[in-house]
């Protein structure tokens, strides 16, 4: 139980590359908190934008702002045809005079 226990602290520190005294060089607060963080669990990581998803989810949008202007332009096309449709027809008594 012993050398399980000293084991796992070993293991704990093996990917641990930062410079024995990191905290004391680095003067980036938010750098500070992430070495700390990694020490403490790798809770935080690095990672690249994911440029993928990115591009998914900017064909998506455009998707449906498309759409959004389809709809405004249908929606113009039916009050102008409505409105067409409801004025009184003038033309016929201009010939009656």
């Amino acid at each position: 139980m012993q050398k399980e226990a000293a084991f796992y602290e070993e293991l704990r520190h093996l990917f641990d590359i930062a410079h024995a005294n990191a905290l004391d060089i680095i003067t980036i607060e938010e750098d500070k908190q992430f070495l700390i963080a990694q020490r403490t669990g790798r809770v935080g990581y690095m990672a690249g934008i994911d440029k993928d998803l990115t591009a998914k989810e900017d064909r998506k949008k455009e998707r449906i702002d498309r759409a959004v202007r389809y709809r405004m332009k249908e929606q113009e096309r039916y009050t102008l045809a409505a409105t067409v449709q409801t004025e009184p027809d003038t033309s016929s008594e201009d010939d009656k005079s």
